[in-house]
């Protein structure tokens, strides 16, 4: 069974505007196999959006982070992973 990680971005109105989200998300020290970003900017609207787009995508456990972006591809985690969807 899959592993999902949604990466809520905290202040995401005040990212630079070169922030590179896909190096941001390989750069992060929380890995699931499906990863989705929560963004004003890029990625998913909302939580409920991404959480859902992880079921679709067969992930039976789904964990979520918030961190905040330290430079224009890293981002710093700001919480210990929730668990949402799964046992």
């Amino acid at each position: 069974m899959k592993r999902g990680v949604i990466i809520y971005i905290a202040d995401s109105n005040n990212l630079a505007e070169d922030f590179d989200f896909q190096k941001a998300l390989t750069n992060i020290d929380y890995q699931g196999d499906e990863m989705g970003i929560v963004s004003a900017k890029e990625g998913y609207f909302d939580v409920q959006e991404a959480l859902y787009s992880m079921v679709i995508k067969g992930c039976g456990r789904v964990s979520m982070i918030v961190a905040q972006a330290e430079t224009k591809d890293r981002l710093k985690r700001l919480t210990p992973p929730v668990h949402l969807l799964g046992y």
